[in-house]
């Protein structure tokens, strides 16, 4: 008879090795910090009367105007009626303006009201002399309604801030809607400065300008230079 082999059994297949572990680290961990936008104080400020500011853009609406009115606050008559006049008429369709190149000085500013009901409108002042600059920030009382209320001296509260003397001013408004930044600003012009002098204005204003997301401002004026 054939003879007959006996065959031997496969072995069976040898598990693959786990992969090694990676070595942990024993130092003290390391946390990412966003340098671009930093986190807020913890808290809300509260304004004087009282209402809680939120540290945010303003997200209410709003409509606004700028126009250099040269020399709006004349001492003639016939140059400064129908500035007014045109004045008035921008002002009553505006939430707020900036108005340029007024001319207006200490004592004739604080005596005027631009011929605006105050019941019903807030003008602040950044006064230059009779001949050159002068700025000034129109805003109506219903459209401040949205924000914490002014405090009777905005200067010495830091709401009105002057940046350029007699050219350019920031008026800081906050409430629950969040916060508002309005800079009114009138660059020097070629007679009364050069590039330089306007590079320099930049730069102080950029040094007053809140982060974006802490505040919603705008920048609004003559700014007497074109881009080449």
């Amino acid at each position: 008879p054939p003879e007959r082999r006996r065959m031997a059994a496969a072995p069976p297949p040898t598990p693959p090795l786990a992969p090694p572990t990676p070595a942990t680290k024993t130092g003290p961990k390391r946390r990412r910090v966003h340098r671009g936008q930093p986190d807020p104080p913890p808290g809300d400020p509260v304004g004087h009367d009282g209402t809680v500011t939120f540290r945010s853009q303003f997200s209410g609406d709003y409509n606004g105007f700028s126009w250099n009115s040269q020399a709006s606050m004349s001492p003639c008559e016939k140059l400064q009626t129908p500035k007014l006049h045109r004045l008035h008429r921008l002002a009553h369709k505006h939430d707020f303006g900036t108005v340029q190149e007024t001319h207006n000085h200490k004592g004739k500013s604080d005596a005027s009201s631009l011929g605006l009901d105050p019941d019903k409108f807030k003008v602040l002042w950044n006064d230059c002399t009779t001949a050159r600059g002068g700025i000034a920030l129109i805003l109506k009382k219903s459209f401040l309604a949205q924000f914490n209320s002014l405090s009777p001296n905005p200067v010495a509260a830091g709401e009105w801030i002057t940046i350029v003397p007699g050219f350019v001013s920031m008026l800081k408004l906050s409430g629950p809607l969040g916060a508002l930044h309005i800079v009114a600003a009138y660059f020097p012009t070629g007679h009364s400065g050069n590039a330089q002098d306007r590079i320099n204005v930049i730069h102080k204003i950029a040094r007053h300008l809140t982060p974006p997301h802490l505040a919603l401002t705008i920048i609004c004026g003559d700014f007497n230079f074109v881009e080449s």
